[in-house]
């Protein structure tokens, strides 16, 4: 019988420490979200569009990309899992139009979500 009430004990304390671990991790850092439309037009959302996540072109390290994700058929994106600093978000249509304002960046603070809605002059 103690045997068992130990094991629940230790099942418990390993079950709540894998929760804490992992909520700490994901409260280090934010997420950065928006949509991307045709001319600002928030009735014309564009699916199918790179969105790139940029470093601080006045950072250091100069402007280098960071990672990449695709609009869902909403026109949204979303950055997960973002680091505390600065960044400039992007969107590309291959081969005809790119938007990249490095004079816009979006500051990521822990357990922030920064929304950053762009505007492209075409579609795919």
């Amino acid at each position: 019988m103690n045997h068992h009430k130990f094991s629940q004990q230790l099942i418990s304390a390993g079950l709540i420490l894998f929760f804490l671990v992992g909520c700490s991790a994901s409260a280090t850092r934010g997420k950065i979200e928006g949509t991307v439309t045709l001319d600002g037009d928030v009735s014309k959302p564009i699916a199918n569009v790179k969105v790139i996540l940029d470093s601080d072109p006045f950072s250091p390290d100069g402007l280098k990309e960071i990672a990449t994700t695709t609009t869902d058929a909403q026109g949204k994106y979303s950055f997960e899992d973002v680091k505390p600093g600065k960044y400039v978000v992007g969107a590309s249509v291959q081969g005809q139009c790119m938007v990249l304002d490095i004079a816009s960046t979006v500051a990521v603070e822990v357990g922030s979500v920064v929304k950053k809605d762009l505007s492209l002059p075409c579609t795919p």
